[in-house]
């Protein structure tokens, strides 16, 4: 006969206990794909190791299973609408990816930046100090906006960039080769610079953890709104720096309120360049 605390190490499965530890090292089936038959279904809910989820698949196929309940009230997003790449809350509208990042925030202007998310990543060991100039590239097959745009975005970037101490030249060899990429009507692939077709290999890592063992979840999509923005080394063709900011480019009906977002969503992307090495 076990005793009471040894039945409770065996038994119980919750979020902090020692075999619930255990068992979220391993793959655990959860439900059959045909329980979500096709994209933006009705959502599932799922009981595992004692916390309640709901299932989703998306608008792009991509399957979901986050926490059941809202993060602002608290409603089961099982009665959740699952539209447009995200279940959205039916209380107050809050909408979650697949991911369980909200999204979008229905109460609180675009412009204010309130569901934005901004994460960067580098390779550890890297001496940004030597690095001067930068000349800006395109990649192939990259989502590029209209001409208006695409200044606003590159200008904004040029005005961080030279608070930081490197010079934008369009001629010559620079230090860094520049990159942005973004996703305007859809998600997109992400496409590193050796994909453009410039004959000799330039190396990009596709996710945020194979540099320098960063906690990031692998990416290789750029969700709607999002901005991307990569820097790679001339000398070694090596990626050497990649930021995101989410939820840049939802356009406002005014054009002014445009630019000083992107202006604010640059400004804390590269808040923290060159990154402080340990």
């Amino acid at each position: 006969m076990l005793k009471r605390d040894q039945n409770e190490l065996l038994t119980e499965t919750g979020p902090g206990t020692p075999m619930g530890r255990l068992f979220r090292c391993y793959w655990i089936p959860a439900l059959l794909a045909e329980e979500l038959p096709q994209n933006d279904c009705p959502p599932v809910r799922v009981t595992l190791l004692s916390e309640r989820l709901v299932a989703f698949r998306d608008t792009l196929g991509r399957y979901g299973l986050v926490d059941e309940f809202c993060a602002h009230r608290g409603v089961s997003l099982w009665f959740g609408r699952n539209e447009a790449c995200g279940l959205r809350c039916p209380y107050h509208g809050w909408k979650y990816d697949v991911t369980g990042q909200c999204v979008d925030v229905p109460s609180e202007p675009v412009e204010s930046g309130y569901a934005q998310k901004i994460k960067y990543n580098y390779v550890r060991g890297t001496d940004f100090s030597k690095y001067q100039t930068y000349k800006w590239v395109r990649v192939e097959k990259a989502d590029y906006p209209n001409q208006i745009l695409d200044d606003q975005i590159m200008q904004s970037i040029d005005r961080q960039l030279s608070q930081k101490g490197l010079r934008r030249i369009d001629t010559g060899t620079p230090d860094l080769a520049m990159v942005y990429q973004v996703a305007l009507r859809g998600e997109r692939q992400w496409n590193s610079y050796s994909t453009g077709g410039y004959g000799w290999g330039w190396g990009g890592w596709r996710g945020w953890g194979g540099m320098g063992g960063s906690t990031y979840g692998s990416t290789t999509t750029i969700t709607i709104g999002t901005l991307n923005l990569d820097m790679y080394d001339i000398q070694t063709k090596k990626q050497v720096w990649r930021g995101e900011a989410t939820k840049t480019l939802d356009p406002p009906k005014d054009p002014d309120k445009l630019q000083r977002k992107i202006d604010d969503a640059m400004k804390k992307l590269l808040k923290n360049y060159p990154p402080k090495q340990k």
